[in-house]
């Protein structure tokens, strides 16, 4: 499985969403950001949902069209995120917008890892049957953590453009 996932990712895992960042901006330009960041971030749930609920049926195929899914997710929602974040800041910090961002992203991304391959070892130090039940068990946690992180900071932003509107109409 790994020999056909690295032999389809240079190309594949990527191709559906190169075009993902101006056709997220300019839906952004015509609708607001809140519409390209709740298609993110409702792609990156129910992928995350998909991988949860049909772990035992995954193919290295399937994980890769479930993977770009929430690539696009992910694509639709982050450029816009910092776009909208920088209306929100005075003037003078606007320039530390994408540098935080990416801060964040890369500390996110480092801390995520590091709880995930926690989980997953926990499970396989731990519980019954052989280590691939236990992992498997421990890749259901993982993915079900992903979903609730997902959802969660949907709800936020749902919380954030409320506020936003609030803030704008008076």
């Amino acid at each position: 499985m790994f020999c056909t996932i690295r032999h389809l990712s240079p190309d594949w895992s990527y191709f559906p969403v190169h075009w993902l960042g101006p056709f997220a901006g300019h839906l952004a330009d015509l609708k607001g950001y809140a519409l390209p960041i709740y298609i993110g971030l409702c792609s990156m749930t129910l992928g995350g949902l998909i991988f949860f609920g049909i772990q035992e049926f995954l193919t290295a195929l399937i994980i890769l069209f479930v993977y770009s899914f929430l690539r696009f997710g992910f694509n639709m929602g982050f450029s816009n995120s910092i776009s909208n974040a920088m209306l929100n800041v005075p003037q003078k910090f606007r320039t530390d917008i994408n540098s935080l961002f990416s801060m964040l992203q890369q500390f996110a991304g480092s801390i995520g890892v590091g709880i995930m391959a926690a989980v997953m070892a926990i499970n396989q130090n731990n519980g019954t049957g052989n280590l691939a039940a236990r992992s498997f068990v421990g890749g259901r946690y993982d993915f079900l953590l992903a979903t609730c992180l997902s959802a969660a900071a949907l709800i936020a932003a749902i919380i954030n453009f409320r506020i936003q509107k609030q803030k704008n109409s008076h």
